[in-house]
């Protein structure tokens, strides 16, 4: 790869974004520069959405600035008319594309056929297709015939962090937490889960209890979902379950809050892949995930079948027993947690790898 400046200068990488903490760990690199994310008119400071980059008017005005464009997300109110002319305005300007499909069913939306139908358009025009697990690998060549590569997700969690949950295991004793993060109900959120956790809490004859994160809006009594509200303040009764009604976390607040917690259950009716999933490992929390998806190719963890009645509390019960036993166990570190020597080699391997596919494919002056 020879940039416009010579044979040495980093890969100048248009990002769709470039301000997100999973973009500046994977193309960290410095043969890569990342090209910053253009202001949104009418936005703060920090928003990226909806990138201008994704516009034909930008990319005939800036490709000239780039030597590869990399897709991650963010695309969603393009139409897949404006989605092709994007791409065939890309290839015009003789700018390589590369997409990472991090969502092969995307968490946000309750319908998926549009979705679908812009990866339709994006897979088969991108010169690389990469993505986080085999299992999501497996997916996109069945679909498109198109070979992904697999980079997994670096670490989320600052290593010192990763460092200090290393010594967690030291007291053996105490009541776990098990804890389900149903933020503002997410179009991928199913709260009723959390009443089968709670029969899995009690099962287990674990020492336990149960902590529900929500945001304050979802127990308004005027809310949107006024049954998730008599749900939580059904389970709030329990004596082993607390509901928290909170802001958003910053995210010093989420690591101290998984810090504290033993087994997270990602409530989740359809998605690919997952941040917390990246979290718990940083962290040793165990987590339970639904069996659909690609979740449980992410990282260890307990799997459930959603559509079989029990399996969720079976799960939790499961986990439960699994963090029980390893803490009696004195071993350090669990089957299910990373170090931080492991996650800081391969963030860096990441990188490496980004960097030798954006300078294999970037075009040339």
């Amino acid at each position: 790869m020879t940039s416009p400046g010579g044979v040495d200068d980093p890969v100048r990488v248009r990002s769709v974004p470039a301000g997100h903490p999973y973009v500046a760990a994977a193309l960290g690199h410095p043969r890569l520069h990342l090209v910053p994310d253009p202001p949104v008119p009418g936005a703060g400071p920090g928003v990226w959405w909806p990138h201008p980059a994704l516009s034909i008017g930008h990319v005939r005005e800036h490709a000239h600035e780039w030597d590869v464009v990399h897709l991650h997300f963010g695309a969603e109110h393009l139409s897949v008319e404006q989605t092709r002319a994007w791409v065939d305005a890309l290839a015009d300007a003789g700018v390589p594309l590369v997409v990472t499909v991090h969502d092969l069913d995307n968490p946000h939306l309750r319908e998926q056929d549009h979705h679908r139908a812009l990866l339709d358009v994006l897979v088969p025009a991108a010169a690389a297709v990469l993505t986080l697990t085999r299992c999501a690998a497996a997916r996109i060549a069945d679909r498109w015939g198109v070979r992904a590569r697999v980079l997994p997700h670096p670490h989320l969690a600052p290593l010192a962090r990763i460092e200090e949950a290393e010594g967690r295991w030291g007291d053996s004793e105490g009541e776990l937490l098990v804890r389900v993060v149903l933020k503002d109900l997410r179009a991928n959120v199913e709260p009723a889960i959390v009443e089968a956790v709670l029969a899995g809490v009690r099962a287990s004859e674990v020492p336990a209890r149960l902590v529900v994160d929500v945001h304050p809006g979802v127990l308004a009594p005027d809310g949107d979902r006024p049954e998730v509200a008599q749900l939580l303040e059904r389970v709030a009764t329990d004596p082993l379950a607390r509901v928290d009604a909170h802001p958003p976390w910053s995210d010093e607040e989420v690591h101290e809050a998984l810090g504290a917690t033993n087994v997270l259950v990602l409530p989740y009716t359809h998605g690919t892949h997952s941040g917390w999933l990246e979290l718990c490992a940083d962290l040793g929390v165990l987590a339970v995930v639904p069996a659909h998806g690609c979740y449980a190719d992410q990282h260890p963890a307990v799997a459930a079948d959603g559509t079989v009645p029990g399996a969720f509390a079976a799960a939790v019960t499961r986990a439960l027993r699994d963090v029980d036993a390893h803490r009696r166990s004195g071993a350090e570190i669990a089957p299910w947690q990373a170090t931080a020597a492991a996650r800081d080699e391969q963030r860096r391997e990441v990188a490496a790898a980004h960097a030798e596919i954006h300078r294999a494919i970037g075009r040339t002056p």
